[in-house]
């Protein structure tokens, strides 16, 4: 994984077509009903239990396979971040006046967040903030 100063130079060499798969993306979530499903505790056949956990739908699967193949989730002190717990907690947050690397970082939190907390992303996705930040983030890479 780069570290954020890679990652800075790292972003300058993506070109915009190698971007396109991610951005296609967006279709897709807007026609999304259903991010993900929650399954509860259950019983095995052997007695054992499994506690919930969430499912997520074919796109939001897809948009974590992108991220990692792009290699745009990269290694920062994401947990120390308060910009960036601000920014996801702040529902009228302008996401068009953050710069890539920030985006990226925003990306990098949720994904990272969702391992610790089960449906932190799900929940990103139906609150529109990945969509937003792969908006803003398209907006970038065309300008």
């Amino acid at each position: 994984m780069m570290k954020e100063a890679e990652f800075q130079e790292y972003l300058g060499t993506i070109r915009k077509e190698d971007w396109q798969p991610l951005f296609a993306l967006l279709d897709d979530i807007d026609r999304e009903i259903n991010f993900g499903n929650l399954h509860g505790m259950k019983e095995g056949t052997g007695g054992q239990l499994y506690a919930p956990y969430w499912e997520s739908s074919e796109v939001v699967s897809r948009f974590i396979k992108l991220v990692y193949e792009m290699h745009i989730v990269f290694s920062f002190n994401w947990m120390e971040w308060e910009q960036g717990n601000e920014i996801l907690r702040n529902n009228a947050q302008n996401y068009d006046s953050l710069d890539s690397l920030t985006l990226c970082k925003l990306i990098t939190t949720i994904v990272r967040a969702d391992r610790f907390n089960d449906g932190y992303l799900i929940r990103c996705f139906e609150e529109g903030i990945v969509q937003k930040i792969l908006v803003s983030l398209k907006r970038n890479v065309e300008n």
